[in-house]
């Protein structure tokens, strides 16, 4: 379920970059290096185009404004789409609304309070006490399945920093949830290769809201480059899909806990081209076959695209004994990381694959 939300942004990031490419692309063609318009001889389609163009500064201010506005509400968007699927995947974690951790149900309860005093504003026209209450009402009276209403978590506020995504994750019940994020190795690396040693997580979300700010409601006195803009959105694409990965591998620990999953093995050696050697337990394994990369600082999908056992190719492994076996997946597993298939998996169970940490 998490990954829809992390491929639907990521595929509106590459959109925006497309967009600021295409755009730079025809202003080198229109311009000259000093801002002034280079003649056309003869008729050309940019013949048109020159007549009616914006002043070289003010179109690249318009596309910094731009992309910086679309760039925060599509991730505002998949944080609040993403948090939505979890609190629906939570009553098929916690069958009882009392076994919630206590966290949620705080989170809960204070969250429709505050809902109820905002009912006469415009957002939230469109629910009635009734239904703001239904969830509440459900927990207490043991009806199951309840609802947790995602409006009663995700009120409006202020833009979405870090602390402000700390406080919302430990709203859900996930009281780490910005440690785990910004620490995953996918943003290290982003944060070293793309924006040096004094960057932080923390500080890239920050500019990010301070610029979309300034392109929204204040004056632009400063606008970055094509380059810079592309950063921005490829540190989103990122972002997101670690923060998909946190609210994967909460369910796959939920699931751990209640033995919904089947240990596949452990990851013993790491070989290259994603080729592993497995302590593989008593089981079956098949060729094909999606598998859950789990350890606590990871969590993702792969498929095995091959096994072998003493060298010996197969499509199908089923052992009775603990088992050394290899098996190339279609992404990198690191020492010592679980192997997991979940049992009868439901939609809610679907996460997101191809981590690179």
């Amino acid at each position: 379920m998490f990954s829809i939300y992390s491929k639907k942004l990521r595929d509106e990031a590459e959109t925006i970059k497309s967009v600021l490419a295409t755009h730079d692309q025809i202003r080198s063609l229109m311009y000259s290096s000093d801002g002034v318009i280079i003649p056309s001889a003869g008729v050309d389609p940019l013949v048109i185009l020159k007549a009616t163009a914006p002043p070289l500064l003010a179109w690249r201010i318009y596309d910094h404004c731009a992309a910086y506005t679309r760039l925060y509400a599509i991730y505002e968007q998949f944080i609040r789409d993403i948090v939505s699927a979890w609190l629906k995947t939570l009553p098929d974690l916690y069958r009882q609304y009392q076994s919630l951790p206590e966290g949620i149900r705080r989170g809960h309860r204070i969250g429709v309070s505050e809902l109820l005093s905002r009912l006469t504003s415009g957002r939230y026209d469109h629910l009635s006490e009734q239904v703001v209450l239904q969830g509440i009402h459900e927990g207490v009276t043991g009806k199951t399945p309840y609802t947790l209403l995602a409006d009663a978590f995700i009120l409006d506020g202020p833009n979405y920093r870090a602390e402000i995504l700390k406080e919302l994750f430990a709203r859900v019940g996930i009281s780490d949830g910005w440690a785990w994020v910004s620490t995953h190795g996918m943003i290290q690396r982003f944060i070293e290769d793309e924006c040096g040693e004094s960057s932080s997580a923390e500080s890239e979300l920050r500019s990010l809201v301070q610029n979309r700010n300034n392109a929204a409601h204040g004056e632009v006195d400063e606008i970055v480059g094509m380059d810079d803009l592309k950063k921005v959105a490829d540190f989103i694409i990122s972002l997101c899909s670690v923060i998909a990965e946190l609210f994967m591998s909460k369910v796959v620990e939920r699931r751990i806990e209640l033995g919904q999953v089947t240990r596949v093995g452990s990851v013993i050696h790491e070989f290259s081209n994603s080729v592993v050697g497995v302590q593989m337990q008593p089981g079956t394994v098949v060729a094909g076959e999606e598998l859950i990369i789990f350890r606590q600082e990871a969590c993702y999908r792969v498929n095995v695209e091959s096994l072998e056992v003493d060298h010996i190719p197969s499509q199908r492994l089923e052992v009775a004994t603990v088992t050394n076996v290899g098996m190339r997946l279609s992404g990198p597993a690191k020492l010592g990381s679980g192997l997991f298939k979940i049992r009868n998996p439901s939609p809610q169970d679907l996460g997101t694959s191809g981590s690179q940490d």
